[in-house]
């Protein structure tokens, strides 16, 4: 009876196993770390959003409530070019006041600017986060303006 030996076929087995498990541990702990990129890209762009909504919409209260003898107020605001990769687009409007979304498309927080687009007459205009954004009161014709 001859015995046979297969000591040279188990160290490649085995080298193919630990290969395996090491490749499969290796793709979790990446997705893990991917996965929660993600989830911090999307929170801190929710909050984002919402606090330059509230930051603009302070600055056009400051506008309308400031200078009553003033026929025109204008106000420039410098935001910065991204926030966790979206531009950030501003926008006016009668319908929904002020606008502030991500560009692509993702997150968006629509305020009425604490009802003043029901004073308002004509509120118009947009603009992205990578310009400097001009925002114009004009007291006469009641008309706000964001460039």
């Amino acid at each position: 009876m001859s015995k046979l030996s297969f000591k040279g076929q188990s160290s490649i087995l085995q080298f193919i196993l630990f290969f395996i498990v090491g490749m499969a541990i290796f793709t979790a702990v990446g997705n893990f770390f991917r996965l929660q990129s993600e989830y911090l890209r999307k929170d801190v762009s929710i909050y984002s959003v919402e606090m330059i909504n509230g930051y603009i919409s302070s600055i056009i209260l400051n506008s309308v409530n400031s200078c009553k003898s003033c026929t025109s107020i204008e106000s420039k605001i410098k935001l910065s070019d991204t926030t966790f990769g979206y531009f950030l687009v501003i926008s006016l409007d009668e319908i929904n006041g002020l606008n502030v979304s991500t560009s692509p498309k993702s997150f968006e927080y629509i305020s009425s600017i604490h009802n003043l687009k029901e004073s308002i007459t004509d509120m118009d205009g947009s603009t992205y986060s990578g310009e400097p954004i001009n925002l114009t009161y004009d007291r006469n014709q009641n008309k706000l303006e964001i460039k």
